[in-house]
Order: C-alpha cells, then sequence, then structure tokens
C-alpha cells in the first residue's frame, strides 16, 4: 500500500511540474519562440523546435553569460531567466522544448 501511495505522488509531483514548465514556456519562451518553437525570436534566431537537449542549454547560457553574440535585451533576458530559476527547472524546460 505505502509502495502505491508512493507512485501515486511521483506521478502527480511529474505531472505538476511537466504542466508547470509547459506554463513557464508559454509565458516566458513562446512569446517570442512560438509556441510550437517554431518562430524565428526577434526573426534572427533559428527554430528551437528540434535541437537536442544539450544544444538548448548552451544556447541559453551563451546568451545570458554574452558569448553568443545578441541583442542585449534578449541577454538579460536570457540571463534572467537563468538566475531566477534553478539548473533542474532550466534542464526541464530543454527537456520540454526538445518535445515540442
Amino acid at each position: 500500500m505505502l509502495l502505491k501511495k508512493i507512485i501515486f505522488l511521483i506521478v502527480i509531483t511529474s505531472v505538476l511540474a511537466w504542466g508547470s514548465t509547459k506554463t513557464q514556456y508559454k509565458n516566458e519562451c513562446g512569446i517570442c519562440h512560438g509556441i510550437d518553437g517554431t518562430k524565428e525570436a526577434m526573426g534572427r534566431s533559428k527554430e528551437i523546435r528540434g535541437m537536442s537537449v544539450k544544444e538548448i542549454e548552451k544556447a541559453m547560457y551563451d546568451y545570458a553569460s554574452k558569448t553568443r553574440p545578441s541583442m542585449i535585451m534578449i541577454q538579460s533576458m536570457k540571463k534572467r531567466f537563468i538566475n531566477i530559476n534553478s539548473k533542474e527547472v532550466l534542464h526541464d524546460m530543454a527537456i520540454y522544448i526538445n518535445n515540442l
């Protein structure tokens, strides 16, 4: 019985986390990249849909650290996004984007 409760809690937690990642993507990323990740943000970036998890994470960190050339506004947005989220949340976001 305890095992069933633990499994149930894990499933519920996963569903809630996935839902919040989807909402966060929609509010933070989807505005520029499109809900399905096919929009060229600011008319400059490539589609993010289809990128690997590793590519997505590297791009996020590179923009934030200014090692990837971009407009100051974009660097600032990415830096804020990285600063307010844990590595786990950022990884979950990269997985979500990869699965668009």
